[in-house]
């Protein structure tokens, strides 16, 4: 398999130097497409061809201003296998796969996020399109040079209206959270972009 652009070989800790952050760059939808396929493989995940490190695009700047935050966020390896739908399903906290794909699209347009003051940090929250009770929960852990890592996970609507939660929306300063009623709007996610996107095939 040649070089995928978004492949950064021989890295296995969590913690990225400035200079590969810099020289990593932003997973393409086509790229983030096939990561997707291959851990939604059947029966089992293909983790032979996804990459340590998967940058992320990045967040409103508006938001992350707001959150005061770097706006530099990555998928690891071993936090892909950890949300890989066969081990979700579980639990009942596993994404369907149109979900997964819209990932990408959903982080560049959402416009407000939930800082989590016991966790210090923040997430997203998505509402399941097929499942109003239940909703996708993005989270953003930082890492020790600033940068955050990703996981996701489905998780029930009621469970997300916690105590200690500070809702921030772009622009606009952080106001303490109160508990929304179920038909209140959240920011949903959008369906996968492949289709619309300048895709280019990778190369084998």
């Amino acid at each position: 398999m040649a070089k995928n652009s978004y492949v950064h070989r021989n890295k296995k800790r969590h913690v990225l130097t400035e200079k590969e952050i810099e020289e990593l760059p932003v997973i393409t939808q086509n790229e983030f497409d096939n990561v997707v396929d291959m851990l939604y493989r059947e029966p089992n995940p293909d983790y032979r061809h996804i990459p340590n490190i998967i940058r992320l695009p990045p967040i409103r700047q508006a938001l992350a201003d707001t959150l005061g935050i770097i706006n530099s966020n990555f998928f690891l390896k071993a936090t892909v296998a950890h949300i890989r739908p066969q081990r979700k399903s579980q639990y009942g906290q596993s994404l369907r796969i149109d979900e997964m794909k819209g990932l990408l699209e959903f982080m560049r347009t959402v416009d407000n996020a939930y800082k989590d003051m016991a966790k210090n940090n923040f997430f997203f929250v998505g509402i399941d399109s097929e499942n109003k009770k239940k909703a996708n929960k993005v989270v953003f852990n930082k890492d020790e040079q600033g940068n955050y890592i990703v996981t996701i996970s489905k998780v029930d609507m009621v469970n997300i209206l916690e105590k200690g939660i500070v809702e921030v929306r772009a622009g606009v300063a952080p106001a303490i959270w109160s508990p929304r009623k179920e038909s209140s709007p959240l920011t949903r996610f959008a369906p996968s972009m492949a289709s619309t996107l300048n895709r280019t095939e990778p190369t084998n």
